[in-house]
């Protein structure tokens, strides 16, 4: 939502619909309005909400698989081949292999 509107003040307004990738189908079913329990009714104001901008065209939910949840790797501590995998994902290199023989504590031994 804040990215929506700091893009429209720099006249880059969003045509479409932010697309919110979940893997959480009761979060989706909220966010639509299509479920309402008693333990919801602390946090209903923030529920109607996402379900007001959903129909009005400015979210878009979509479900994606738990191991395909990106998100994940920022908020999860994950097993290391996950871990891997999203790092890729993100395009972030791994730090340089530990024991070169080029640098020793961060320092080239070449001349």
């Amino acid at each position: 939502m804040h990215l929506r509107l700091f893009l429209s003040e720099l006249g880059q307004s969003q045509s479409g619909p932010s697309v919110v990738y979940e893997d959480n189908n009761a979060a989706i079913s909220l966010a639509h309005g299509k479920e309402q329990s008693k333990r919801s009714k602390h946090y209903q104001l923030k529920v109607h909400f996402l379900n007001d901008m959903f129909t009005k065209g400015v979210f878009a939910y979509e479900k994606v698989g738990t191991k395909f949840q990106l998100a994940d790797v920022l908020k999860k501590a994950l097993p290391r081949d996950d871990f891997c995998r999203y790092r890729e994902w993100m395009g972030v290199m791994p730090p340089p292999s530990v024991g070169n023989a080029e640098t020793v504590g961060g320092q080239d031994t070449q001349p």
